[in-house]
């Protein structure tokens, strides 16, 4: 599903999600406090735009979902590219993550992470691959990892491996395209200012940057 004015987001926008999480562990981590489980939520309702939403670049504002279905810029099985070549709608598709949210969620909330350690954090464990619905039904568990897939033994793939589609998982291919869009009015080497899949920040582009 191409759209040649959307972009992920940068750095910095990822870093405002991360601030809005570190906002709320505090409330989040509070036994008696009444907002506890809301803020829980939040935390792990802000990982789903982390990895579904893009930003317009005409108008610079965030799109809630854009990047949902983008087998551009997400991880993917072959299934899920195939069912969008065949068809316009993204029926039949899901928008899955690798570990659970509640799972970061969780992690981020036991560490007690300030923005910076929740930043890298995100970026290394939350990714999302986009699944067809069949594919998505055996993935189990649904919201918690097997027991010996956790941090400790850095077996966060292990869903997968036992639903038979870690093989099956392609990387995104558009991580180059749209890099020197001269509408978005910024430099060309904006894609050194997100995170690659494999959570390692982009190298810094040596081409000279565009003028506005």
């Amino acid at each position: 599903m191409k759209n040649k004015s959307l972009r992920p987001l940068n750095k910095l926008e990822q870093r405002y999600i991360c601030q809005f999480i570190r906002i709320l562990i505090p409330i989040a981590r509070d036994d008696h406090h009444s907002m506890r489980g809301i803020a829980r939520w939040q935390i792990a309702l802000a990982m789903w735009r982390w990895t579904a939403d893009a930003v317009d670049i005409r108008s610079g504002k965030v799109r809630k979902d854009a990047f949902e279905y983008n087998v551009d810029f997400r991880r993917h099985t072959q299934g899920a590219r195939d069912a969008l070549a065949a068809s316009t709608s993204a029926k039949g598709l899901r928008h899955e993550h690798m570990v659970p949210r509640s799972i970061l969620a969780d992690e981020i909330m036991k560490r007690d992470m300030d923005e910076n350690n929740i930043y890298h954090f995100l970026c290394k464990w939350c990714h999302a691959v986009i699944v067809t619905k069949k594919e998505d039904s055996k993935i189990r568990p649904r919201t918690r990892m097997p027991d010996d897939g956790n941090f400790s033994t850095g077996k966060l793939d292990r869903r997968y491996k036992d639903a038979g589609l870690k093989k099956k998982i392609r990387k995104p291919l558009g991580l180059k395209s749209n890099m020197a869009d001269p509408r978005a009015g910024i430099a060309a080497n904006w894609m050194a200012e997100i995170c690659l899949p494999h959570g390692d920040p982009a190298p810094r582009s040596r081409s000279p940057a565009r003028s506005q």
